[in-house]
């Protein structure tokens, strides 16, 4: 089977608490030495695991440029009807997220803003809840000085994406500051 990524890939998920379970290093024939866009190394990831498809998210979060992608990788990866006009994605919160822009303005906003860039994070926990179902909860520390540490559950499910059945994020809860063990 290919074995996918390149050393950037490697060097993050060497200095990440979290990374993907069970996969090969990746090869660099295979990823261009290193150069695979977020959409192709989430793309690639979406095959495999859960926790490495939320890997591949947290990473392109943790290095959203101004062109916002880390912001589209999740956006990409977002399990929601873009006609339906009460979405619940964001933690119960009902809005619109049709539009890529109304999404990025929950994403730069308080507490989602955090995972913007963020300096660490860690896996506190995750549980299959059925064969197609997964939820984790993740810690996140901010680069900005003085921002509280936040914790986000990320609950997923696989859903049919053309021929393949890829993990999707269902939906995003922040627990208020403070609140974690």
């Amino acid at each position: 089977r290919p074995r996918m990524g390149g050393r950037r890939w490697v060097a993050a998920a060497d200095s990440r608490s979290i990374g993907p379970v069970g996969a090969d290093p990746p090869s660099d024939e295979w990823s261009g030495a290193g150069t695979l866009k977020w959409r192709d190394r989430v793309a690639l990831y979406a095959q495999f695991s859960p926790e490495q498809t939320l890997e591949a998210l947290l990473a392109a979060l943790q290095t959203n440029t101004l062109e916002d992608d880390g912001i589209e990788a999740l956006y990409t990866f977002a399990n929601f009807d873009v006609w339906e006009i009460s979405s619940s994605f964001f933690g119960g919160l009902k809005m619109d997220l049709g539009q890529f822009e109304r999404f990025k303005r929950i994403m730069i906003s308080q507490p989602y803003e955090v995972l913007l860039r963020h300096k660490d994070r860690r896996y506190l926990s995750g549980m299959m809840i059925e064969d197609d179902q997964y939820v984790a909860r993740i810690e996140v520390e901010s680069s900005r000085p003085r921002e509280p540490t936040r914790v986000f559950e990320f609950r997923m499910s696989r859903v049919m994406l053309g021929n393949h059945r890829s993990w999707m994020v269902d939906r995003i809860v922040v627990e208020p500051a403070g609140e974690h063990p």
